[in-house]
């Protein structure tokens, strides 16, 4: 993992959760500007007028409503109007951010992800069983567990905590790990995928 992501627990948080979303078999669903991590918020917005603009302005808000930070009318009128221009345009990427870190480092880590991905998930997704992943929890060990119909496991752990981790001993191929130098305990935040 790139040292821009250990510098803080969020970003090593974020970085391990990238990597699950990224490793595993399923489609990757990247939101706008996520690959780099973008400041932006998205904003629900559209373009409606009279009274379907009301109705979606004050709807919009009132769903608010059972949110504690939002009960006071007064503080769910600080919710983006979603037919204000302003509404919109704050949701707009800045294509430049990607070019400043620390979005050009999430960025760089994501192309990384997808670098393992191409060479060892996308090639077995169509020889995965189907209906057949199983997953465990011991302690923040996360252990995914993808059966191959030649008999192999396509295999993700990830150990979502801030000590080190001990995963059980399981014979398995390291293909990839966000740790440069993977050893018998996972550090802390550390993903990887083998098989088995």
């Amino acid at each position: 993992m790139a040292n821009a992501f250990r510098t803080s627990q969020r970003r090593r948080n974020c970085g391990a959760l990238l990597a699950i979303l990224l490793l595993a078999p399923q489609p990757p669903m990247l939101f706008m500007g996520e690959a780099y991590a973008a400041p932006q918020p998205f904003q629900f917005f559209c373009d409606y007028h009279g009274e379907l603009g009301a109705a979606v302005s004050s709807g919009r808000r009132n769903e608010f409503a059972r949110f504690a930070a939002f009960r006071d009318e007064h503080a769910r009128a600080s919710i983006p109007d979603p037919n204000a221009l302003q509404t919109y345009l704050n949701s707009q990427l800045q294509w430049e951010d990607r070019e400043r870190r620390p979005h050009s480092d999430w960025l760089e880590y994501t192309r990384i992800l997808i670098e393992p991905r191409k060479a060892h998930v996308t090639p077995l997704i169509d020889k995965l069983r189907t209906g057949a992943a199983s997953y465990g929890i011991s302690g923040s060990l996360l252990t995914v567990r993808w059966p191959v119909n030649d008999g192999t496991h396509l295999l993700l752990l990830a150990n979502m905590q801030e000590r080190t981790a001990r995963p059980d001993p399981l014979g398995a191929r390291v293909l990839y790990c966000t740790n440069a130098s993977p050893e018998a305990d996972m550090q802390p935040w550390e993903v990887r995928l083998l098989q088995s």
